[in-house]
C-alpha cells in the first residue's frame, strides 16, 4: 500500500491496531489540536462564542473524569504513572465517594458526574473541581498531561478542542467515539460474562434503558461471583480483548457496531477525499475580524472561527443554490476571481456555505 499524503493521527494501543482495520488510509492527524502547548489557552485562544472559550492552562480539556472498562482498566493499572497509581488506589478502596469500581469497570461517582453534567457547558476547561484524578504535572509549564494515556477511553481517544476540518472533523470524531464507547459497553459485558458464567444471578433490569443501551445494571454484591481480587479480574478481562481482532470485536458487538461502523467509515471517507457539492448556499455567518487581505469568520452554527481572503467574503453572496459551477463561472465573468475546489471544501467545512437544501 503506498503511504498517505498526509500525517496520521494515533489511538490508544488497542484502538490503534482495531481502527487500523477500519481505515487502512489512516486518520489525518488534527494538528491544529496542540496538547504540548494547549492551543485552547492564552490571548491567542480567544474565541467569540461562549461555548468555545478558552482554556485555564493549569486545567487545559482534563476536567473530565472518564469511564474505563474493565479491560481498559486491566491494561492502565500496571503502568509507571501516578495516574495509574491512582486508579490502583480506587481499585484497593472500592468507595463508591471515590469511584464506581464494578465487574464493568471503574468510572466515576456519582458527586463527579452531577457535578459534572451540572456545570461542564459553563466550566469545562476552567472548574478545578472537574479535573481528571488520573491527570499528572498539573503543576508543570505544559500543564496537565493524561497519566493513563496509552490506555485512554473512547471519549479522550476522539476529543480534539480544534480540527483542522472544521465542522466535518468534528463530525468524524463524533462518529468514531460513538463507535468506540459502544464498543467499550459491549466488551465490558462480554468480559464479565466469559469470565462469570452465572453472573446473570446478579444482573437486574432497568426500569430506564441505561446509558449504555443494555437496560441492565449488577447488583451492588456482584463482586461476590469474583474468587480472586479485583485487580485479577482487570488483568483477565484485558487479556481476553487483547486477543480480539476487529472482526471478532464486531461480532461481539452486534447490529449496533455494524451501523456505527458505515457511518464512521462515511464520515472517514469524506475526511481524506472530500467533495464539493454539486450546490451550494450560503450561510448566516458571522465576520468576526475584517482586515484589508484576511477576514476571520464563524460559521453558521457557531463553531470554530477560520480565516479567508476578505475579497471572498463579498462573493458569498453568489452561492443561493444554483449548480455550483453556474456560480464559479458568473464569478470569474464578474470579478475575474477563480475559486478553487479547495477553498469550497474549507468553506464548506466551517459553515460558511452549506450543500443546497441541507
Amino acid at each position: 500500500m503506498s503511504q498517505p499524503e498526509f500525517e496520521i493521527e494515533s489511538l490508544p494501543l488497542l484502538y490503534q491496531r482495531w481502527v487500523e482495520a477500519l481505515f487502512p488510509e489512516g486518520i489525518p492527524r488534527e494538528r491544529t489540536a496542540t496538547c504540548l502547548d494547549c492551543a485552547m489557552c492564552g490571548d491567542e485562544a480567544a474565541c467569540h462564542d461562549a461555548a468555545h472559550a478558552h482554556f485555564d492552562p493549569s486545567l487545559k480539556c482534563c476536567t473530565y473524569f472518564p469511564a474505563l472498562p474493565n479491560y481498559l482498566v486491566g491494561r492502565a493499572m500496571d503502568a509507571e504513572s501516578a495516574g495509574a497509581a491512582m486508579l490502583r488506589a480506587f481499585i484497593a478502596a472500592r468507595d463508591p465517594n471515590r469511584a464506581e469500581v464494578t465487574l464493568l469497570g471503574v468510572a466515576p461517582n456519582y458527586k463527579f458526574r452531577t457535578l459534572y453534567h451540572a456545570e461542564s457547558p459553563r466550566f469545562f476547561g476552567h472548574d478545578r473541581d472537574l479535573l481528571c484524578p488520573y491527570a499528572i504535572n498539573a503543576d508543570g509549564p505544559e500543564g496537565p498531561l493524561c497519566g493513563i494515556w496509552q490506555h485512554r477511553n473512547s471519549v479522550c481517544s476522539t476529543y480534539f478542542c480544534k480540527h483542522v476540518r472544521g465542522e466535518t472533523g468534528r463530525q468524524f470524531w463524533l462518529s468514531l467515539r460513538n463507535l468506540l464507547k459502544g464498543v467499550e459497553s459491549s466488551l465490558s459485558w462480554w468480559c464479565v460474562t466469559e469470565l462469570i458464567p452465572e453472573i446473570e444471578d446478579a444482573i437486574h433490569c432497568s426500569e430506564r434503558p441505561q446509558e449504555n443501551g443494555f437496560g441492565m445494571t449488577l447488583a451492588d454484591n456482584a463482586w461476590r461471583y469474583w474468587p480472586g481480587t479485583a485487580a485479577e479480574f482487570y488483568r483477565a478481562c484485558a487479556e481476553r480483548v487483547e486477543a480480539l481482532e476487529w472482526a471478532e470485536v464486531r461480532a461481539i458487538a452486534g447490529i449496533q457496531t455494524a451501523l456505527q461502523t458505515r457511518s464512521a467509515q462515511r464520515n472517514h471517507r469524506q475526511q481524506i477525499a472530500p467533495e464539493v457539492p454539486a450546490r451550494l448556499k450560503v450561510t448566516a455567518y458571522r465576520v468576526i475580524q475584517s482586515g484589508n487581505d484576511r477576514t476571520m469568520l464563524q460559521g453558521d452554527p457557531p463553531g470554530e472561527d477560520f480565516e479567508v481572503p476578505s475579497l471572498l467574503v463579498s462573493l458569498l453572496a453568489y452561492f443561493d443554490g444554483r449548480p455550483t459551477e453556474e456560480i464559479l463561472q458568473a464569478i470569474y465573468d464578474d470579478h475575474q476571481v477563480e475559486i478553487d475546489g479547495g477553498l469550497l471544501v474549507r468553506l464548506c467545512d466551517f459553515g460558511a456555505l452549506a450543500p443546497a437544501g441541507a
